[in-house]
Formats: structure tokens, C-alpha cells, sequence
């Protein structure tokens, strides 16, 4: 198959945002152990010391500088509330080894257990070491256990139930052929991908290759498989003809991340709930997508991509993760993200907020498709904030932010109008009118999103936005109701008829209709608006030629010209308005000095 280099991310300085903060507190300790001198990390001087806990080194000090409790309660005694309070907040204080209460040493708030597989799709779990799940081997590891409680729900429940047994199906290999993989691989690492990056291509066909010559397939690649085969379907002008079967598959594979007992979490079902919700957002109703994508949100903290690798502990010792897989999954957790926060205000649902994330922004290229997208998101405001006044400057700043935004691609140009479709919607509840600074703002993306919905229908891509955008901007533009936004009303419609023309269906001719509609009842508003003012013109016309009772005048006046018509009389109005004796400190008529 041909080969796609994978292009992360663009890095958020770039683009003026400011990261999560990242431990900016550092304390010196003069005496480090053994493993964190060899490791060249910072020691925080306690015995053992937190990393050493957290990985199950052996805390050695050189020289027998192993570091006595009284020194450790001296030190502790020297600092500041202000800094204790901070250092704490950072799982960084050195705690009394000699604690009669086994008290936990301190460390990273986060474990996770990372399967003997690859971390791409071994299988996972996440939790705070201060939960329920994390508390008997943290327990353990603080009374140097020889074997500590793995990282398991104890005592969940009583278990008089027993677990329901896994239905069998049919391999995913049994169903498709490689060229048919290839050839809706190849549209969907073509037009899809680029906007969201969220697989590498050399990757995705090595591990399809070693599939089918194995003839055996992981769950984790078989729902990434069965998006990356449907999407590129959708996007095809031959689809595949068991496109809904692969959706099926899919989905039931996917129920095995939170309805069943045997659980499966790997980083492949983020990505393929990802998948899953591009598909559903581009086909079905929008409960669903939005589902999809508020699944991929909970997956993701399921298996710690909110938080960096550094700030978590990995309970499966020899387990390495490659630079470039935690910045896979920097990329994975933001683009699931932006795109259930994207989903959430369109639908006027409530977006996942995750609590302490700490997952960076990806480093990137400028041309990177996939910042763009992110990008367009994070100046999104957050619409479920109240609508107070101090709100609606927060709302105005994001159509100006998004309207600086310069995008090549065609996919995010319509992200861009439909972003501001989101953010007028709710200023218009609110009651704000634009400028007509701001209007025009929102007319030129209105008109570019209109040339890109037109090119991207011919080239048969069906993103939701080539038909959600053209129908939104018929709406924004009656609601504007300008000049402008009137006279820019005849290329919306016709680019919803064209885009109908080519993705004739029940949605889009009921779309086409609406639109239709909605410009009929405007217009006879309009006719309304324009009938009262005729009737006030037709009041004057009849005024104009009914005679009008005319006072006789005295025969001495018939001689003046009528003041109806244009005339030379001089009324000596000169003389009356000569200002020259007013500029001389001059007299009037009458002798008085002015």
C-alpha cells in the first residue's frame, strides 16, 4: 500500500496557547540515591525515595548517606507553610520513613498498569493512587512487600454472579480481502487522516501485513481496522459493500471497553472511538456521535492519555514507551478532545471535562493539518457558560480569533464558518447584535465555507459540513438580515442545491426544503414590512391629487409669485442677514450698540 509520513502535531506556543502547568517548583537535595544519580533524576532525598517506590528499585545511598528521619523532620521543619502547601501539591515532600502508621511514601498522584504488550495495545488500566483500586498495592509497596497486590479492584462487590460469557464471531479477515483493505485504506489515509493524524501509515499497513499473514488480528486493530476500511467507504464513490457490517464489528468490539466484565483498554480504542464518532457524525443522528465521542473521552482517561508519562507511575517493570508513542498519544487525547467539545457545542450538550490534565499539546510542522483542526477548536468558547455580560466579550474575542485563523484546507474551512455558526447561535440568544465589523468577519467565512462545501462535493468527500455548513449559513444570513448578508443568500442556496444534486437523500432534500421554506417566510415578512410602507406612499399619491381648499387671496397679493414654485422676488433677505456691522462692533437700526 503507499506509505503516508505521519505529521504530528504543531506545538501550542505557536499558536499563543499556554500549556498545563508543568511542576514549576524544583527542590535541591544534596544527597540523591543510587538509582536516581544513575537515572539523572531528581531524588527527593526520603528513603525510599518516590521513584524508587514507584518503579520497585532498590534505594541505595552512596556511603551510607542513607538520610536519618530526624534530618528528614528538620528539613521539613525549614521550610515555609507556603512551600510545604506547594509541595505537596506536587507529590514531592519527603515523608518520615519511620512513621509507626506505614504511612504511603509520597510520589505521583497517578498509577497506571501497563499491559506486557506493546502500550499501543497492551491492556490498561489508570487510577489515582488515592482510590479504592490503587490502596492495597500502594499499601504494600509501604510495608515492602515481597509481592504487592497487583492493581485490582479487591472487594468490589460480594461475586455471587457469575460473568456473562463472550459471544463468538467471525474473524474480521474472513470478511474482507488485502486489496479491498488497500484500496479504502488508501482513500481514508488521503483525506481523512490528514485533518486528524491519528495514525501513522507505515504503521497501520505493517500491522495489517503481519495480520493477514498471521491470520490473526488483536480487538485493539480490528475496531481501527474496521473505521479506517468504513470511513474510506464513505468516501468512496464504489463503497464497500459490507460497509455496515464493518460498523457492527466495530461496535460490538467496542462494547468490550465498558459493557463487559472482561474489559479491554488500549490506546487502539481511543482511536477507534474516535473513528466511530467521525463515521457516526457524518451518517446518523447526533446523539450518537456525540456519545461516540464522550466514549473516546472516557477511554482515554481509562488509560491515563490526559496525563504525561512522567507524572505516572507504570506498575509493569521493563515496560519503555518510545518518545514517539507518548507523542501519538498527546495527539490521540487532544484530538478526542477537540472533537467531543466541537460535538458538545453544536449539539448543546455538555462537553467531558476531565479533571488535572496534564497532557501536553503535541509538537508539530506549520502545515500540519491536524493543529489547524485543534486549533480551530480550542478558540471555541465554552457555550455552557452563563450568559452574563463579561461572556459575550469572551464570544466576540472567539469569531475574532477564528476569523485571523489562515487554513488551506478544505475541511477546516468549513470547521471554521460552522465554529462560528456555534458561537452566533449563542449570541443571539443572549440578545447581542453583531458589528458590522464582526458581520463581516462571519459574511467572508461564510462565503469561503460555500466555495469549499462546493469543491469538496465534487470530489465526493461527504463531511457532514458540506451539507450542515451551506443550510447554517441560509440561517445566519436571515438572521443577520443586512444587505450584505441578503445579497450573499442566492450562492448559499445554490450550493445546498448542488450538494444536494450530487448526496440526493432523505436528509438532504429535507435540508433543501427547510432552507426554502425558512427564505419563503423571510420574504414575506419582507412583502409585509414593504406593504405598510406602500400604504403610507399611496396616502401621499392620494393627497397629492385631491384639490386642496385654498384661502382666497386679496387682489393686492396676486401680483406675488407663489412660493410653490421657484422665484426671483427679493424679499431683501441680504439686508436683514448683513453681518458686516456685527464683525465691526457696529450699531443696529435703531442706534443700540451690539
Amino acid at each position: 500500500m503507499p506509505q503516508l509520513q505521519s505529521t504530528p502535531l504543531h506545538d501550542h506556543n505557536d499558536r499563543g496557547v499556554k500549556s498545563p502547568s508543568r511542576r514549576p517548583m524544583r527542590r535541591r537535595i544534596r544527597k540523591a540515591c543510587e538509582p536516581c544519580r544513575h537515572r539523572k533524576v531528581k531524588c527527593d532525598g526520603a528513603h525510599p525515595c518516590e521513584l524508587c517506590v514507584g518503579y520497585g528499585y532498590d534505594c541505595i545511598y552512596a556511603n551510607g548517606e542513607t538520610p536519618t528521619a530526624d534530618q528528614l523532620v528538620s528539613f521539613k521543619r525549614k521550610l515555609s507553610p507556603s512551600t510545604v502547601s506547594k509541595l505537596r501539591e506536587e507529590s514531592s515532600v519527603s515523608s518520615d520513613t519511620q512513621a509507626k502508621d506505614n504511612s504511603e511514601p509520597p510520589g505521583p498522584l497517578y498509577v497506571l498498569s501497563e499491559g506486557c504488550h506493546s502500550p499501543k495495545t497492551g491492556n490498561t488500566r489508570f487510577t489515582r493512587v488515592d482510590s479504592a483500586i490503587a490502596f492495597p498495592r500502594s499499601l504494600g509497596l509501604s510495608l515492602n512487600a515481597d509481592e504487592p497486590p497487583i492493581l485490582q479492584a479487591f472487594a468490589w462487590n460480594t461475586g455471587t454472579r457469575g460473568e456473562k460469557s463472550e459471544v463468538t464471531r467471525p474473524s474480521l479477515l474472513q470478511n474482507i480481502s488485502l486489496h479491498e483493505l488497500e484500496t479504502f485504506s488508501d482513500i481514508y489515509f488521503t483525506s481523512i487522516n490528514p485533518i486528524f493524524n491519528i495514525l501513522d501509515r507505515e504503521e497501520y499497513c505493517q500491522r495489517a501485513d503481519r495480520c493477514w499473514t498471521a491470520q490473526n488480528i488483536e480487538p485493539g486493530f480490528e475496531v481501527v481496522l474496521c473505521g479506517v476500511m468504513a470511513l474510506g467507504s464513505l468516501f468512496s464513490r464504489q463503497p464497500f459493500a459490507h460497509e455496515a457490517d464493518l460498523i457492527e464489528q466495530a461496535r460490538l468490539t467496542l462494547d468490550r471497553t465498558f459493557a463487559h466484565s472482561n474489559v479491554l483498554l488500549c490506546v487502539d480504542f481511543v482511536v477507534g472511538w474516535i473513528l466511530r464518532a467521525i463515521y457516526l457524525r457524518s451518517t446518523t443522528n447526533p446523539h450518537v456521535s456525540w456519545m461516540a465521542s464522550s466514549m473516546a473521552m472516557h477511554i482515554a482517561e481509562s488509560i491515563g492519555l490526559h496525563q504525561e508519562m512522567s507524572d505516572v507511575k507504570v506498575t509493569q517493570k521493563g515496560c519503555v514507551i518510545s518518545e514517539k508513542e507518548i507523542e501519538a498519544r498527546r495527539r490521540i487525547f487532544w484530538v478526542a478532545t477537540s472533537m467531543n467539545r466541537f460535538f458538545s457545542a453544536q449539539y448543546g450538550r455538555t462537553m467531558t471535562v476531565l479533571q488535572n490534565v496534564g497532557c501536553r499539546y503535541p509538537a508539530g510542522t506549520s502545515d500540519d493539518a491536524a493543529d489547524d483542526f485543534a486549533s480551530i477548536i480550542r478558540r471555541l468558547p465554552f457555550l455552557c457558560d452563563p450568559g452574563d455580560p463579561s461572556f459575550i466579550i469572551i464570544l466576540i474575542e472567539g469569531i475574532m480569533n477564528l476569523g485571523k485563523i489562515k487554513i488551506t484546507k478544505l475541511p477546516l474551512i468549513l470547521l471554521r464558518a460552522d465554529s462560528m455558526f456555534t458561537i452566533y447561535r449563542k449570541l443571539r440568544y443572549m440578545g447581542f447584535t453583531l458589528s458590522q465589523t464582526h458581520v463581516e468577519i462571519v459574511l467572508s467565512a461564510i462565503n469561503s465555507a460555500l466555495d469549499a462545501a462546493d469543491a469538496l462535493a465534487r470530489q465526493y468527500q461527504q463531511w457532514w459540513t458540506i451539507i450542515g455548513v451551506p443550510f447554517h449559513s441560509i440561517c445566519v444570513l436571515l438572521a443577520l438580515n443586512t444587505t450584505e448578508s441578503l445579497n450573499l443568500l442566492y450562492k448559499a442556496m445554490e450550493t445546498l442545491q448542488n450538494v444536494t444534486t450530487i448526496f440526493s437523500s432523505h436528509v438532504s432534500r429535507e435540508a433543501l426544503r427547510t432552507a426554502h421554506y425558512l427564505v419563503k417566510v423571510a420574504e414575506k415578512k419582507r412583502r409585509g414590512d414593504l406593504g405598510s410602507l406602500q400604504r403610507v406612499l399611496n396616502l401621499n399619491a392620494n393627497m397629492a391629487a385631491s384639490p386642496v381648499a385654498q384661502t382666497p387671496v386679496p387682489e393686492r397679493f396676486s401680483e406675488l409669485p407663489s412660493f410653490e414654485r421657484p422665484t426671483d422676488f427679493d424679499l431683501a433677505f441680504a439686508d436683514l442677514l448683513d453681518t458686516t456691522s456685527f464683525a465691526n462692533g457696529g450699531t443696529d437700526m435703531t442706534g443700540y450698540t451690539l
